[in-house]
């Protein structure tokens, strides 16, 4: 239709000029009048007068038709056609300084020209608008000049500000002895400037720090002389200082970047007894509540060379928060949220699975009138939390669940109608957010005894969940009670088998693998702590397999089973004939064998060792970082052949001296103490005719 529409006004806007040609115009110079001036027909086509400031738009019938969801035009419907005219009253934020407002047609509001008429000339000032009671003129402000808003004059205006494009730098800032500035205007640039040497790396002479004032502190040049209760004795040091004239809230705060740092808040310079806390991060930040008037010093350290950032913050000391304590616990409706942050929150309980943590928590209470299943969500961009769920607030024993995840996510099954306290807490500081959600008790699931057990024999990864499961069977690698849910295989012939356990969101399963549930002397395998937990069979006799997944607190996971055809583990190895030294790894390997010393649960790897005549062999672990066993069989297959064996002949490395052997072929194997001792290793073996 607004095509049409324009089409038409095209059309009429020719014939209009052609009319006009036909009748005004003649075949000399003089201008003749070819017409009358008010032709009824003539006018009636013609643009409006504002034709130059509105927008013309679609045809239309009524006013309602022609809006243009632009806020500041008049929309109206003139003669059949859609006028849209700006008006800037209508754009006006009755601020003088900034200008008038103007109204674009297919825009909207813009800005105006700004008030100039304060320009003095002068370049060492600034000149401000001041914004004038309505109806009047507006006054001018000329400022000495601070470009960079630190209260100090330029230099060069007369000034002492030797950086006026950094708010860091003037004469009373500190050096910051990283950043190539001349912060504190003393002529001296970061390591050379007076404040940037080290010597503040004991308790004799400690760098002070202004409250509120950022610094930047380093390590290197310090030496390792104060005592503090986290870090090790051979950590380099130093010391800061600060003083509070009154009673106040205390906040401590280090960013180590991409240095781990350790900072002790100590009222004794060096005395361990009179620390407040003590913590270690790449970031820690300490709050203290209610300090009495008096001098404390912070003891920072690191392993090696680092570079940091510190500041104290202080408050006249206050009431706890809410939430800071059993006495004034956060009230939660179920289900429910709650954004929190324990940045000024003290350190007021040991929860049961984090004793040993000193950092800020916060206490949240709810009620149940029923048994529901409960599922907690503590989710923090910076922050690993610590989770407590307990019945009484003061004592950690009575704690229903307590573990820690980033995100923390739990389900508790069918948890009995009572009053519940909720504690967070972290090593360090920062907003989080928690949400409770409820839901009718879950049922057990049909696969919570062998009985059930889920049939995985075709393969494949399979979801699971402890949710209502109970403890039916024992196990031998664990005596706590656990709940476990049961899967079964079945292998016609010998096979290779591997399983996977992964747990979701923090939970750390078992896995069983026996021929007999609740048989310990029919396991076939018991393992944990390791993510993902993995056990595998280069060749596993034909028979039916219970998997048993267990763990003391519910909660989601992933099992998957892979089976295929067998391989010999003797074939195909690495010949050493020569001394020399071999690196390796068991990672990803097979328990195939072990030794008489040890070697159980390990993946293992052999080498075919060929003497082309008599000679002494000695074989020796040179690197490895976890517990590893040496051992040498005159057959591959067959331990009754060993003739050496030895696990931790240095540390965690083995050494085997077979003496002088026979010409001929034997087999020498890395292996792993236990199924948990695997990874990358340097064996050197030494032939000697």
């Amino acid at each position: 239709m607004a095509v049409q529409a324009g089409l038409r006004w095209l059309i009429r806007i020719a014939l209009s000029a052609a009319l006009s040609a036909a009748l005004g115009c003649s075949g000399d110079d003089s201008t003749t009048d070819g017409g009358s001036d008010g032709d009824a027909g003539d006018a009636g086509d013609q643009q409006p007068d504002d034709a130059d400031e509105a927008e013309w738009g679609w045809e239309c019938e009524a006013d309602l038709d022609c809006d243009d969801g632009i806020d500041c035009t008049i929309d109206v419907c003139d003669r059949g056609l859609c006028r849209n005219t700006p008006d800037d009253e209508l754009c006006q934020d009755d601020q003088v300084c900034n200008g008038r407002e103007i109204c674009y047609a297919r825009d909207g509001c813009g800005p105006g020209e700004p008030y100039r008429n304060c320009d003095d000339g002068n370049p060492c000032t600034m000149d401000r608008c001041v914004e004038p009671l309505p109806g009047y003129v507006p006054d001018c402000l000329h400022l000495d000049l601070d470009r960079d808003g630190d209260t100090y004059v330029d230099l060069h205006c007369g000034g002492d500000d030797c950086n006026d494009i950094d708010p860091l730098s003037n004469p009373d800032a500190l050096e910051r002895c990283f950043d190539t500035f001349d912060n504190d205007c003393d002529g001296f640039t970061d390591r050379l400037d007076p404040a940037c040497q080290m010597n503040f790396d004991n308790c004799a002479s400690p760098r002070e720090l202004p409250l509120g004032v950022e610094w930047e502190g380093f390590t290197e040049g310090g030496t390792a002389d104060v005592a503090s209760s986290c870090d090790g004795s051979s950590y380099v040091d130093v010391v800061f200082s600060f003083t509070l004239t009154e009673a106040s809230d205390v906040l401590v705060s280090v960013d180590g970047g991409d240095s781990y740092v350790y900072v002790a808040v100590q009222r004794e310079c060096g005395n361990t007894a009179t620390e407040l806390g003590c913590r270690s991060n790449f970031g820690v930040s300490a709050y203290q509540r209610g300090l009495a008037p008096g001098t404390y010093y912070v003891v920072v350290s690191s392993w090696d060379v680092a570079t940091f950032r510190i500041r104290v913050d202080a408050w006249p000391a206050g009431p706890p928060a809410e939430g800071d304590g059993c006495a004034d616990p956060i009230e939660l409706t179920v289900p429910g949220h709650a954004a929190g942050d324990l940045t000024r929150m003290g350190d007021d309980v040991s929860i049961r699975c984090a004793s040993w943590l000193r950092g800020p928590d916060t206490v949240y209470r709810f009620e149940l009138t029923e048994p529901r299943d409960v599922t907690i969500d503590v989710a923090s961009a910076r922050l690993t939390p610590y989770v407590a769920l307990q019945t009484d607030c003061a004592d950690p024993s009575t704690a229903v669940v307590c573990d820690y995840g980033w995100p923390f996510h739990q389900t508790i099954g069918a948890l009995p109608a009572g009053t519940y306290y909720l504690w967070v807490e972290s090593s360090d500081v920062g907003s989080y957010s928690v949400d409770v959600a409820t839901a009718p008790p879950s049922p057990p699931p049909a696969n919570d005894t062998c009985a059930g057990a889920i049939d995985i024999s075709a393969g494949g990864r399979f979801s699971g969940n402890l949710l209502a499961s109970v403890d039916d069977y024992r196990m031998s690698c664990s005596g706590s009670p656990m709940k476990e849910v049961a899967y079964v295989f079945t292998l016609a012939e010998p096979k290779a088998v591997a399983l996977s356990l992964v747990g979701n969101y923090g939970l750390s399963p078992y896995m069983v693998v026996t021929t007999e549930c609740g048989n310990t002397a029919a396991e076939v395998a018991c393992q944990w702590y390791e993510s993902p937990t993995l056990v595998e069979w280069r060749m596993l006799d034909a028979g039916t397999y219970y998997v048993l997944v267990e763990s003391a607190e519910e909660g989601t996971f992933s099992l998957q089973l892979t089976v295929s055809d067998p391989s010999d583990p003797c074939a195909g190895l690495e010949r050493i004939e020569a001394s020399g030294t071999w690196s390796g790894t068991t990672v990803g390997g097979f328990d195939d064998t072990r030794g008489s010393c040890g070697g159980s649960g390990g993946p293992d790897v052999a080498y075919e060792l060929v003497l082309a005549e008599e000679a002494a062999v000695t074989a020796e672990i040179t690197v490895a970082s976890w517990d590893t066993v040496l051992y040498l069989r005159r057959l591959c297959d067959d331990p009754a052949t060993q003739l050496a064996c030895n696990d931790d002949y240095s540390g965690l490395r083995s050494r085997i001296d077979a003496g002088r052997l026979a010409a001929g072929t034997y087999y020498l194997f890395v292996d792993g103490l236990y199924s948990g001792a695997y990874g990358d290793y340097t064996l050197r073996v030494t032939i000697t005719p």
